[in-house]
């Protein structure tokens, strides 16, 4: 999260066009979403990161704005819910419990808000951080309804998660939450712990047997080092043995994100411990087991530096296991995938306001795309900026070498219209066309009263009646290209539940 947008100082409200024609940030027609609308697709692709188009600060008073003016509890609460259990999102959920913690006067939703959200340790901080900042205008966390809600959380999780949530967060910290909430805690062992989290005295005898372990070898690395998190370990000055054994025995998650600091302690100095690992990597049921999906491995992928060529191999065959942890849609359907790869899309993902992700939201796109063209077999796909490209990539390459391909077009300006415009030219029927893009087109205003991608979808939809279009809103804002219909779906989000929401609506539009 971006903690600089959190200060103290409360943020102001920027005003947001309702009309039906508004012009969206690059400049282009489109159609204003509705508050309700506007805020959803925020809260299952925003950042604060900021956008090609908006800063970190002009997404923050918008989202705050788009809050003030829905101003219904019950709702908000339910997006942020919906958010972070299905959208797998952090940010915007965190925020979305602020608004409540600050709006629920008679405390009706805020404790299963809470609950719901804050479901680890960085969400809890995260929440703690927003409230702090006075961005609500209240930013007392040791209240009644808050208090009672941390002292839950704490009480519900084990000693052993609650230290692991210690070692992942550090600004602010655990400990930092402790000592503003002061919950109480309740086992002996819980209480040595707080004390060791806050900085005081603790009883070493106390507390539980796994963290004293790890607590032991962080004091003495010469002892037999324990099955502990990485982050309890990685922090320490280990030998070069000491970080092969943890490579090899660390979770298969913990490898896949942590390759570049193994590569820096000189783990992969030898053929057999790069075999090891490599073999490790593509083991399909560590991959399976794990229930990591395409997206995730992606971000390993592009992160990942300097590292031996057989392991980034290993990663391709990876990211295709993954892939069956997705829904599939009927692959006999003759589809269409449009990949939006204009300049816009080349922005970064995720940022902190200090770094940046390695993910753009075109690599994104490329990634759903190829997915789909893996796993489905009547499948076209169309790349577009200001032009239009049909592509054809090769079902036998990998999923992350297709979508490299894919995202390495374009760079130009955005015509949402081209596509649908070459499909319908071309009299080409199908049963379902995906769309994936920003949304912020504006190559060609010459339809005053709506946008071209609504004209030629209109026009294409009285000709293929049976034609479902699902547009899928890779970043947030407050326009579309396409108004509501019932065989338009619109999804915001970009991670791997997308997959699951179209194989559903389709099922049940059939």
């Amino acid at each position: 999260m971006n903690r600089d947008l959190f200060p103290s100082v409360p943020s102001t409200n920027v005003k947001i066009n309702n009309n039906k024609i508004v012009k969206n940030l690059a400049g282009g027609n489109a159609y204003s979403l509705e508050d309700r609308d506007a805020l959803t697709l925020f809260a299952m692709t925003g950042t604060f990161a900021g956008t090609a188009y908006s800063t970190p600060k002009d997404v923050l008073n918008n989202l705050k704005t788009l809050c003030d003016k829905v101003n219904d509890v019950e709702f908000i609460s339910n997006l942020a819910i919906y958010s972070r259990n299905k959208g797998c999102m952090k940010d915007i959920p965190s925020f979305l419990l602020g608004w409540v913690f600050a709006n629920d006067n008679e405390n009706k939703y805020f404790s299963t808000t809470f609950e719901n959200v804050v479901d680890n340790g960085k969400m809890l901080c995260n929440f703690w951080q927003i409230v702090r900042s006075n961005t609500f205008g209240r930013k007392n966390i040791s209240s009644s309804k808050a208090r009672k809600a941390i002292q839950k959380f704490f009480d519900t999780n084990t000693d052993k998660s609650i230290y692991t949530f210690s070692l992942e967060n550090n600004n602010p910290s655990i400990g930092d939450v402790i000592k503003c909430a002061r919950p109480v805690p309740n086992s002996e062992s819980k209480s040595a712990l707080f004390n060791l989290l806050i900085g005081k005295n603790t009883k070493f005898e106390m507390l539980d047997p796994y963290i004293k372990d790890i607590v032991a070898f962080q004091k003495d690395t010469s002892l037999p080092m324990p099955k502990a998190p990485f982050l309890s370990l990685s922090s320490l000055n280990l030998t070069d043995p000491q970080w092969k054994e943890l490579a090899l025995t660390c979770s298969w998650r913990s490898l896949r994100k942590n390759l570049n600091t193994f590569h820096r302690h000189n783990v992969f100095d030898t053929n057999v411990i790069v075999e090891k690992i490599a073999k490790r990597i593509c083991d399909k049921q560590e991959v399976l087991k794990s229930k990591t999906m395409p997206y995730e491995i992606m971000n390993a992928y592009f992160a990942a530096t300097g590292i031996p060529q057989s392991i980034k191999n290993a990663l391709h065959i990876a990211m295709d296991y993954s892939l069956e942890n997705t829904p599939e849609i009927n692959s006999n359907l003759p589809i269409s995938v449009c990949v939006d790869v204009s300049g816009s899309m080349k922005n970064h993902v995720m940022s902190n306001g200090k770094q940046v992700s390695a993910v753009r939201y075109v690599d994104i796109a490329a990634l759903f795309a190829s997915s789909m063209l893996k796993k489905n077999k009547n499948c076209d796909l169309y790349v577009f900026d200001t032009d239009l490209r049909s592509h054809t990539i090769s079902p036998f390459d990998s999923i992350l070498t297709n979508a490299e391909k894919i995202a390495s077009y374009g760079g130009g300006g955005t015509d949402c219209a081209i596509p649908i415009k070459h499909i319908l030219k071309n009299k080409k029927e199908y049963s379902v066309i995906i769309f994936i893009s920003d949304n912020e087109s504006w190559m060609d205003n010459n339809i005053h009263n709506t946008t071209e991608y609504q004209s030629y979808w209109n026009k294409y939809s009285k000709l293929y009646p049976n034609t479902k279009l699902i547009c899928i809103d890779i970043s947030p804002s407050n326009t579309t290209q396409v108004n509501k219909d019932k065989n338009v779906l619109k999804v915001s989000g970009f991670n791997d539940n997308v997959f699951s929401v179209i194989k559903v609506w389709l099922e049940e539009i059939k």
